[in-house]
């Protein structure tokens, strides 16, 4: 779209973005507190041989994700695959994103949960059969229809509740 419409090059753009992303952005660290919740959730799930995706919108160059990534006190490793806006073809709230995910790692939609805080964005995996997990902390969204099969108020309470579901 830039190439056509502004008469750029791609190249030009995504150095600039790319340099962006690996310097600049990471000013933002400072609005941003880990949760040791979601290091924790991440450790139990693996320890019960559970596999854990990072389906996170990807709007952003793999280099900011993993500076999201750091920023949340974890760690890259843990995820089998981490969705950057270099993989997916799709984006939240389309089907197509998660069917995308399901697909590219041999996933049956019923023995997936999909955990997010946007009612629109995460929630739309249901419509594949993925079981959905709302966090109500911060949810984006939150006027929007649909209903999670399950809903906690925090990473904690998910923590719990997964206790029960694993």
């Amino acid at each position: 779209s830039f190439s056509k419409d502004l008469s750029i090059r791609r190249e030009e753009v995504e150095t600039e973005v790319l340099d962006f992303y690996g310097n600049d952005f990471n000013q933002a660290i400072c609005t941003t507190r880990p949760d040791p919740f979601a290091a924790e959730i991440i450790r139990y799930l693996k320890e019960k041989g559970k596999k854990v995706y990072l389906a996170t919108n990807p709007v952003f160059p793999r280099c900011a994700t993993m500076n999201r990534i750091r920023w949340a006190g974890l760690d890259a490793a843990d995820f089998e695959e981490i969705t950057t806006y270099e993989t997916c073809r799709y984006s939240k709230p389309s089907v197509g994103y998660f069917q995308e995910i399901l697909e590219r790692n041999h996933l049956k939609p019923e023995r997936c949960l999909m955990v997010g805080n946007d009612r629109r964005e995460d929630l739309a995996a249901g419509e594949l059969g993925v079981k959905t997990y709302l966090v109500t902390q911060c949810v984006e969204h939150g006027e929007e229809p649909g209903r999670a099969d399950y809903e906690g108020a925090n990473l904690e309470q998910l923590y719990q509740d997964l206790k029960e579901l694993v």
